[in-house]
């Protein structure tokens, strides 16, 4: 820079300099002096007073530093969410599959019967909803395999719970589509606390009443009776009431015919004690009669009728006394030709009998009045 000054001032002096030597001594002199190195003739670029800049590589470097630190971070940032995420997911499932576990087994329960198979079936589902509990309560977002470890006891719990179920609805299908009594029985023994197993024996009564297949009262209380032997449970109220209204039936027919016998055979035994000769004999009951009324009365106790044991036990003492005056009916002491001949003793036996007929049947019919 002195150098280009320098060479300026020489240039644009004055002519005086040329031959004076004190001056062209002070220029050779000072050219002769530079700064350090020798100075080249061609002009020197124009210099700024702007500060030396920083190399570019270092701040390259930085650059490259701040941009993997913040990839790092999403990485890092992206991975928790993810897992946070999956985690929440697998508490989710995990939660609703005890919840669901709890519920069937909550249906199950009533179908668990002391030292059955589906006993041991609950206890084991049971223990594995307490497992699945433990696990969950154990899980955490860095601990997804116990969340998963909880939702797998759940599902099996669960599977356990509603094999239970299955097993009462499948039995209860059966008994229904087969129309099946034993079947019904079953039910009931089976899953006695269940809602198909409390209406098993209901149903099977229905089933009895829609096919009785005798029409007759006493057939019917034949098939009444062999359902009550055979139900596993309290009678159902309306076997009692068929049962019932058969009895009734069956008493009023067979009062009917016995004061119809006994009205008979005493104008039969006065008649002929008066001398008439008459073209009809004496009327009975057969000892099958008799056989029915006992057999009836064995009916009661199962069919829950004992009421109408007062009434049945005189009309099996009327039919016995019946079947005695069908014996002397059929015992004349004499025949002649196509005429029979009865002695007075047999009249009076008869009467007798007839009036006994006639007392038993009243006391029968005021008894049923009032049951």
């Amino acid at each position: 820079m002195f150098a280009g000054l320098l060479s300026m001032t020489v240039a644009e002096g004055p002519d005086v300099g040329q031959n004076d030597p004190g001056v062209a001594t002070h220029v050779e002199a000072t050219q002769a002096s530079p700064p350090a190195g020798s100075v080249d003739d061609t002009p020197s670029a124009p210099q700024t007073d702007e500060a030396p800049k920083e190399p570019s590589r270092a701040k390259t470097g930085r650059l490259v530093a701040a941009i993997l630190v913040a990839l790092v971070l999403v990485a890092l940032g992206t991975a928790a969410y993810q897992t946070n995420q999956k985690a929440t997911a697998a508490r989710e499932a995990a939660r609703k599959a005890i919840s669901v576990a709890e519920r069937k087994l909550d249906l199950a329960q009533t179908a668990v019967e002391p030292g059955t198979p589906e006993e041991l079936d609950f206890k084991v589902a049971t223990d594995r909803v307490t497992a699945a509990k433990k696990a969950f309560a154990e899980g955490s977002w860095l601990k997804t395999a116990k969340y998963e470890s909880a939702l797998s006891n759940a599902k099996s719990a669960e599977v356990l719970a509603s094999d239970i179920t299955e097993q009462v609805t499948s039995l209860a299908e059966r008994a229904s589509a087969e129309g099946s009594i034993d079947l019904y029985f079953e039910l009931y023994e089976r899953f006695p606390r269940t809602y198909e197993g409390k209406r098993a024996l209901d149903d099977a009564a229905t089933v009895l009443l829609s096919n009785l297949t005798y029409t007759d009262d006493l057939g019917a209380l034949d098939q009444l009776a062999d359902f009550a032997k055979g139900c596993p449970g309290d009678i159902p109220t309306a076997i009692q009431a068929e049962g019932t209204s058969r009895l009734r039936q069956l008493a009023k027919t067979k009062l009917g015919e016995l004061d119809r016998i006994a009205n008979h055979n005493i104008r039969w035994a006065s008649d002929l004690k008066r001398g008439k000769s008459l073209r009809y004999g004496a009327d009975g009951t057969t000892t099958l009669e008799t056989k029915a009324m006992k057999r009836v009365l064995g009916h009661l106790e199962c069919i829950d009728c004992e009421e109408y044991r007062s009434v049945f036990t005189a009309l099996r003492d009327a039919c016995a006394l019946g079947n005695q005056c069908r014996v002397i009916a059929n015992s004349p002491e004499s025949r002649r030709g196509n005429n029979l001949y009865f002695g007075s003793s047999q009249l009076n036996r008869l009467l007798s009998l007839s009036r006994s007929i006639k007392a038993k049947t009243k006391y029968a019919r005021t008894r049923l009045s009032k049951v």
